[in-house]
């Protein structure tokens, strides 16, 4: 058996470095090559033949270029996560209407409405609704983005207005901040919740992303905890995901996000849990139970 692990080509850094060699490291344990290229390398040829292609029994695609990944599934490539596993969780909208019609709980969200960035936002009485339903302080975020980056707390309607304007045109949402809240991380691999961990934010930001300067300790979650995430991540289709979920003071855990390519370097530390071990183990498995059919 052999796979490809498609990665970004323009992303170089350390930490990127070191999760796609624990990825290929737990393949070559478990006597699977994996081929690394980058999404460069891998284009996406649309209406002529590209030559002879490399055979693969699947395809490891930890990047977000949706449209390779659905070129790669008509080529009748097998992708983990799917393309559209993986378009349903980069998009935070999208990924709040899916865990909405599976009745998987999410603090109060409101999607901002479509504009574009010559136009702006004109009429501005939606933010009527949103202040009068969310309060102040309130979570401001693009639907698109990751380790906490493009996600802003805000206190008042000139601020809000203000980060309105700038963004106009790009897809974002408004969610109830919720103060005090526990946030924890489950990684889920092929059904099953396999790591955890608390996040707690660090120099007074209210973010408790690890990629800026958050800690985790280890978590013990609840079985209620558990089968939340499970259960997130089966709503968007995903074969393995971070689930990101908060704890608010005496209330009801609550899913915040999923990631379709969580970094786990900092979860497998804490958790003692060889995550990139479990992700190869389900890969294989479910590549083996494919063939057979």
């Amino acid at each position: 058996m052999k796979g490809l692990l498609v990665v970004n080509s323009f992303i170089k850094t350390t930490a990127f470095d070191e999760l796609y060699s624990s990825l290929e490291r737990a393949f070559f344990e478990r006597n699977v090559a994996l081929t690394i290229k980058g999404n460069a390398e891998v284009l996406a040829h649309i209406g002529f033949d590209a030559g002879t292609r490399e055979k693969y029994d699947f395809v490891l695609f930890w990047d977000k270029d949706i449209l390779l990944a659905y070129h790669l599934e008509n080529l009748g490539c097998t992708l983990y996560n799917s393309a559209a596993a993986i378009e349903n969780a980069d998009d935070k909208g999208r990924t709040a209407i899916i865990l909405n019609k599976a009745k998987i709980p999410m603090p109060p969200t409101i999607l901002t409405p479509l504009t574009y960035p010559a136009v702006g936002y004109g009429d501005d009485n939606f933010i009527n609704t949103v202040i009068r339903t969310l309060g102040f302080p309130l979570i401001l975020k693009k639907n698109k983005g990751s380790f906490g980056l493009d996600v802003y707390l805000i206190a008042s309607r000139q601020e809000l207005i203000g980060k309105l304007k700038e963004f106009a045109g790009e897809n974002m949402l408004f969610q109830e901040y919720l103060s005090g809240a526990r946030d924890i991380r489950i990684y889920v691999a092929g059904g099953k919740a396999i790591a955890a961990a608390e996040r707690l934010p660090q120099n007074g930001d209210f973010r408790a992303n690890f990629a800026l300067g958050g800690k985790m300790r280890s978590y013990n979650p609840s079985t209620q905890e558990l089968t939340l995430a499970i259960d997130a991540a089966n709503a968007l289709g995903l074969s393995f995901a971070g689930v990101d979920i908060l704890l608010p003071k005496g209330g009801e855990p609550l899913v915040l996000e999923v990631n379709s390519n969580a970094h786990f370097k900092g979860l497998s530390e804490v958790s003692g849990k060889d995550i990139a071990g479990s992700i190869a183990e389900h890969i294989i498995e479910d590549v083996k139970t494919r063939k057979k059919l």
